[in-house]
């Protein structure tokens, strides 16, 4: 992984989260962990808004596509978008192109318990 040394603080987030995706092909592991943080940080409108903007439903999207089968990665990107759909125009976002038939494929897919349930309500 690219070393942040140097990058000024205010934008660390920002480069952390263009990382994985720079790295997509070879870094699960990195992901396994950056799909649960951004969860995390999800707890603003304004925060939702900067990780979208951010390429962050892109990626998670792009996630679900290739991660399909690990079912790990699958329930942390529900989790992710759960978090950033409480932010409105996220929820717009979501439901533009192929994001629905791709989380319900998956939901599908897993069965990933109470998640499968609560997950369509927040949308």
């Amino acid at each position: 992984m690219a070393s942040i040394t140097g990058v000024p603080s205010r934008f660390k987030v920002q480069y952390c989260l263009l990382i994985p995706s720079i790295e997509f092909e070879a870094e699960q592991s990195v992901i396994s962990e950056l799909l649960p943080t951004l969860s995390r940080l999800a707890v603003r409108n304004e925060f939702c808004q900067r990780i979208v903007e951010l390429g962050g439903l892109q990626f998670v999207m792009d996630v679900l596509a290739k991660y399909y089968d690990d079912k790990e990665l699958v329930e942390s990107s529900f989790f992710l978008i759960k978090s950033l759909a409480g932010n409105d125009d996220v929820k717009r976002e979501v439901s533009k192109g192929n994001a629905v038939p791709l989380i319900a494929a998956a939901l599908g897919r897993h069965k990933v318990g109470n998640l499968r349930r609560t997950f369509f309500f927040s949308l």
